[in-house]
Parts: C-alpha cells; structure tokens; sequence
C-alpha cells in the first residue's frame, strides 16, 4: 500500500512539475493523464469507506440540481450506551440519492480515508505547500456544484466515470472565498472537455468553473494546495523577529503626545532593528541557512 502511495504521489507531483514549468503557469489550466490515478478512490473505495467509517453532519454535502439539501433526511443518529452522540452520513439514503442523480460531496476526506491521508502528507512534503483534499460523488447528468470560483489552488482527479468541465479566466482580483458567479460577462471558457479515469486537471485559484457528469456515476477527488505567498513568508519572519525583541511590547508613555517626535523615533529605532533581522529570519523560515541574503 505504500509502495501504491508513492506511485500516486509521484504522478500527481510529476504532473505538477510540469503544469508549474510553464510561464503564468498559475493563471491557466493545465492537464495530464495517468492510469494509476483511477486507483486512488474510486466506486469500491467509496463504498468500502461508507460501510467503515461514521460521516459526521458538517464533513458532508448532497446537492440536488446544484442546491445544497438540507443534512437530516440523509443522516442516521450514532449512538452510545442508548444515549445519541451525534449525526452521521446514512450511506444507503445517500447512495439512493446519487442514483437519482444528486452530488455527493465528502469534505476533509484525507481525515479519515489513510490513502488520501498519505497522500496529501506525501505531496505537502514534496511541493512545499499544504495539500488536503475531498470527493465529490455525482450521479449520471449531474450538475454538481452551480458555477462558482475557490480561493486556493486545486488537482481535480478523475477517479470514476467523466465529468464535462468549463473553466474559464481570472477576473479581477483573487477572491479569498468560493462563491457563486454569473457567468454571462466571461467570455468563452479558456478549458472545456471531459475528464476521464485517470486525467487530472490543475484548476488555478479565482478562475470561475463549473462540471456536469456524464452518463454514468462520476467520482473525483480534489486536492486543495494552500499557496505560501511572499507576504505569508513576510508575516511569519516579522512576527518572529517581534517575539525576539521585547521592545515591541514597551508602550508608549501617557502624555506621548506631548513630544510626537521622540515617540516616532522610538518606533523607527525599533523598526530598523526589526527591518535587520529579517532576511536571516526569511531564510529561516524557508528552510534555508541563516546567513545574510545577497
């Protein structure tokens, strides 16, 4: 089963590598194909984890028609000693409704599914960002999700079925939550074409998209890559050299105002202080060696 991990992992990074190479590369979709990706949570693993594992209400979603339903008709209570502990996925109800032709979204599912699991830890190792990931579940002509766009990158994985998707460019600014979009002003999509087992798709942060099943039940897992900007590194290493001068907790006295100047030099002294330690700090953070930078 590792062995089967590192294989996964290899193909999904590789393909990463690859997307990344190109010019702008965070700004378009990119695609690639591996057989050994269908492996990696498929109808068998979906069915084997809804028989094994306890879904609590809030890590799930059933979506009809791309409206959310409400939790309870799809729930079975978990109980202790005769006492109701909590809510969990009923797994007959909910595969009934993917029969139908609802989605079934399975949230955090590197929580509780190990291969997953390994496998987001595997990646968050290799790229240097923090990867986890969930399913999305869709039964035959399923709409799924309405059009939206996410605020962090994502590797769509076909695992079962196809699935037809529209992605289309960054407009504007990068949101930083997923929300419904109109899609009437965005032109034609920039990608459009089904996924099958085994492709997967690097779907950049803010680009509005939207997927439909195909003629069979469709399962696709989304691995979520948080980025590390330059004002993350920026923040960490400036609160780091905060922590290391207690200075920066000195106040300023009552009356400051009554002499503006020194309290500003006083600060500024500080902030030149601060300013100095902060490309060792940098390259600390990054994982580097703590000399100066050049």
């Amino acid at each position: 089963m590792s062995g089967d991990n590192d294989l996964l992992a290899s193909a999904i990074s590789g393909a990463l590598r690859s997307f990344a190479s190109d010019q702008g590369w965070e700004r378009t979709t990119h695609s690639a194909h591996d057989d050994r990706l269908g492996d990696l949570f498929g109808l068998k693993e979906l069915r084997e984890l809804l028989a094994n594992v306890r879904v609590p209400t809030g890590m799930f979603r059933v979506l009809r028609d791309s409206v959310p339903l409400p939790h309870k008709p799809f729930t079975v209570p978990v109980l202790s000693d005769g006492r109701h502990v909590f809510d969990a996925l009923d797994p007959v109800v909910a595969l009934q409704a993917v029969s139908g032709g609802s989605s079934l979204l399975l949230a955090s599912l590197h929580e509780y599914w190990p291969r997953v699991r390994t496998l987001c830890a595997t990646l968050s190792e290799q790229t240097a960002l923090s990867c986890e990931a969930f399913a999305v579940v869709s039964g035959a002509d399923s709409p799924g999700f309405a059009p939206h766009f996410d605020p962090n990158d994502q590797l769509v994985v076909q695992c079962a079925g196809t699935k037809h998707w529209k992605v289309f460019a960054q407009a504007g600014e990068v949101p930083t939550t997923g929300d419904p979009v109109e899609l009437g002003d965005k032109g034609p999509p920039m990608f459009e074409r089904d996924l099958t087992v085994g492709d997967v798709l690097y779907l950049p942060r803010g680009c509005p998209h939207f997927a439909q099943s195909g003629h069979s039940t469709s399962v696709h897992v989304t691995i979520i890559m948080r980025r590390l900007t330059h004002s993350m590194v920026l923040a960490d290493a400036w609160d780091a050299a905060l922590e290391r001068r207690r200075l920066a907790d000195q106040s300023l006295p009552p009356f400051w105002t009554d002499d503006a100047s020194s309290a500003a030099a006083a600060v500024q002294d500080l902030c030149r202080e601060l300013l100095s330690a902060l490309p060792d700090l940098i390259r600390t953070r990054l994982g580097m060696d703590a000399a100066p930078l050049r």
